[in-house]
């Protein structure tokens, strides 16, 4: 006998993705997705990277850390999947292509 799911629970089990899926078939906590395009303040992608602010500060200033979006003069953010990239990329320590002060 087939179930009954409602419209939007229907939607929200499309968009899961099969590893998705089997993680929660399996009981197992499953991570939010991120849109990589998500902008994150500092406080959040130091979080994001698990470094403290001050130290993402401090790459900043030294051209080494993740490529920043000015909002306004003030204002910066990081995109997700720039956060991503200098991770994969080695961090801190690895190559950086941009070494040009942001």
């Amino acid at each position: 006998m087939p179930i009954s799911i409602p419209g939007e629970l229907r939607e929200q089990l499309c968009r899961l993705t099969a590893v998705e899926l089997l993680a929660i078939l399996a009981g197992q906590a499953v991570q939010p997705r991120k849109d990589p395009n998500t902008l994150l303040p500092r406080k959040q992608a130091a979080a994001y990277l698990s470094i403290s602010h001050s130290y993402l500060r401090k790459l900043e200033a030294s051209g080494k850390g993740p490529k920043l979006v000015r909002i306004s003069e003030r204002v910066l953010r990081y995109r997700i999947s720039e956060l991503d990239t200098w991770l994969a990329n080695g961090g801190p320590n690895g190559r950086n292509e941009d070494k040009k002060k942001r």
